[in-house]
């Protein structure tokens, strides 16, 4: 009897060592959770992407830093920096043009505030569907593309099939660069789908038979093809009010190791 009872005490102290384990983990775990730094990123839908959403998982790993991500717009990114509302603004377009965009719309900027840093180069591909055998497209048959001048693959070398061109508004960085190099200053084919950002635009070309657009290198994958096509490309910085601290630094660091 007496043997019981001091086996009964042995598993009762187990379980108690036990929860109180399981309790040390659990506090543990939101001590390290509690310690993560936050740093706030906005800017062009392609930068934010292409340089910080893809390697936000390493971020985390590497630093413990936690990359809150906001894809909004270049200009918007710049005064939302100013605001102090983010920590980091992304883009493809210099400081300078920038700041003369936010003048011309009234806004005043002091350009001594920033700090900028190049991290990478933002490529902008043309995706097809996967199932187009086209292999490449030259700077006169995209402008023709995307301006409705073509408008059958069998025009351009493929299948006899009708060219579906996918285009967002929601990616004016983007477009610019593009149009600056290949499309010019014609509008757009009006009969273009229209996508809400780059992601919409992957989803409608893979779904699409016969489609085309453009997006960041970022979104490179087996689901659609990327013909041989004219090299379209713009460096990307990061920009910060003042000097960027110890968190943000390291963040960027991170970033710029990786091979864009």
């Amino acid at each position: 009897m007496l043997r019981k009872q001091a086996t009964g005490r042995r598993r009762i102290a187990g379980i108690e060592m036990v929860a109180c384990i399981v309790m040390l983990v659990m506090l543990a775990s939101t001590v390290a959770i509690a310690a993560s730094t936050e740093i706030r990123i906005g800017g062009a839908a392609e930068a934010c992407n292409g340089m910080f959403d893809v390697v936000k998982e390493q971020i985390r790993d590497e630093t413990g830093i936690v990359p809150k991500i906001t894809p909004s717009s270049s200009m918007q990114a710049l005064l939302d920096l100013d605001t102090g509302n983010i920590d980091i603004a992304t883009t493809d377009v210099p400081l300078e043009s920038l700041i003369s965009d936010l003048e011309n719309k009234g806004y005043l900027i002091v350009p001594e505030s920033f700090q900028v840093q190049g991290i990478g180069t933002n490529t902008i591909l043309v995706y097809l569907n996967s199932s187009n055998r086209v292999k490449e497209l030259s700077q006169g048959q995209l402008r023709d593309i995307f301006t409705g001048k073509i408008t059958n693959w069998k025009q351009v070398g493929g299948d006899n099939q009708k060219i579906v061109v996918v285009w967002s508004d929601e990616t004016p960085d983007q477009n610019r660069l593009f149009s600056r190099y290949v499309i010019g200053t014609r509008p757009i084919v009006k009969s273009a789908v229209r996508a809400t950002g780059q992601q919409d635009i992957i989803e409608r070309i893979s779904n699409t038979p016969g489609a085309i657009g453009i997006a960041s290198h970022a979104f490179k994958s087996g689901r659609t093809r990327n013909p041989k096509t004219p090299y379209v490309s713009a460096k990307v910085i990061a920009i910060t009010k003042g000097s960027p601290g110890e968190s943000v630094q390291k963040l960027l660091e991170v970033v710029k190791s990786y091979d864009f």
